[in-house]
């Protein structure tokens, strides 16, 4: 999501798997990922691309394009060198039809080196939650994640919203956990937290030891008393901080500052 690099290790456990069992179902990384690059290209070349996205102030269609594609390059490097890069992704300067060509062009050798990291998910390769020690099957799960949250961002500039895969969603909750938010420092978390989304998850935010930090994972769907519940979709933008923490869609249970202030906090890159 921002400037990153496969040299910093995560504290949660590694995941090398290029599918996954969510819920009893399997999931298809790869195709997931194809099928969100598939919109979000489409989408792109009939969206004006100076048109705002309201929600990333300072940023245009441009540049939610620009920043794809770079991520997409910049995967791309990793898993075809099987080598951490020097710098964190870089946007794309190319701009209009030339741009929206590299798009085309970077995703679908994205998707084939996908496809191979998914083959081989224990193979060694770097990448920016478990460090050097990394694994290729880490990749999969993550792009499509990746995919799904900027292509949500494009569909906010046309309100076209296609409907989430709630088991993607909560894999998509678990992945972050596991990514991004165990990494960052001055979180904001008073006492621990269980935030479920009914039939497909459950979460548990707890104080690490050290101030400002917490360590999430998930939990059985029954493991108590819940702090907030939403759906998985509902509950993955929350935590992307891509729809505000007052929104009807989230449900919280008594204490519900301890919640807001979470959610308010540094959850991601």
């Amino acid at each position: 999501m921002g400037t990153r690099s496969p040299r910093r290790a995560s504290t949660s456990a590694p995941t090398s798997v290029g599918a996954a069992s969510v819920g009893g179902m399997g999931l298809d990384f790869v195709a997931a990922t194809q099928a969100a690059c598939a919109r979000f290209a489409a989408l792109a070349r009939t969206t004006p691309h100076d048109l705002p996205v309201a929600h990333v102030p300072g940023w245009t269609v441009h540049h939610l394009v620009a920043h794809l594609t770079g991520d997409h390059v910049w995967a791309l490097q990793v898993l075809t060198s099987r080598e951490a890069p020097a710098s964190g992704l870089r946007a794309s300067r190319r701009r209009g039809a030339a741009l929206l060509d590299q798009l085309d062009t970077v995703t679908a050798d994205l998707l084939a080196a996908l496809a191979a990291a998914a083959a081989a998910p224990d193979e060694p390769c770097p990448n920016f939650a478990q460090g050097d020690d990394g694994r290729a099957g880490w990749w999969p799960r993550h792009q499509v994640h990746e995919a799904l949250v900027h292509l949500w961002d494009l569909e906010s500039v046309t309100g076209d919203h296609a409907p989430r895969d709630p088991v993607v969603a909560a894999d998509g909750v678990t992945e972050l956990f596991e990514t991004y938010t165990n990494r960052y420092p001055r979180q904001r978390l008073a006492r621990p937290l269980l935030l479920r989304s009914p039939a497909y998850g459950a979460w548990r935010v707890e104080p690490a030891g050290a101030p400002g930090r917490v360590h999430a994972y998930a939990v059985a769907d029954d493991a108590g008393p819940a702090d907030l519940i939403a759906e998985p979709d509902v509950l993955l933008l929350a935590l992307w901080h891509r729809i505000d923490v007052d929104d009807p869609r989230l449900g919280y249970a008594d204490r519900a500052d301890d919640v807001r202030a979470f959610l308010r906090g540094p959850l991601t890159a």
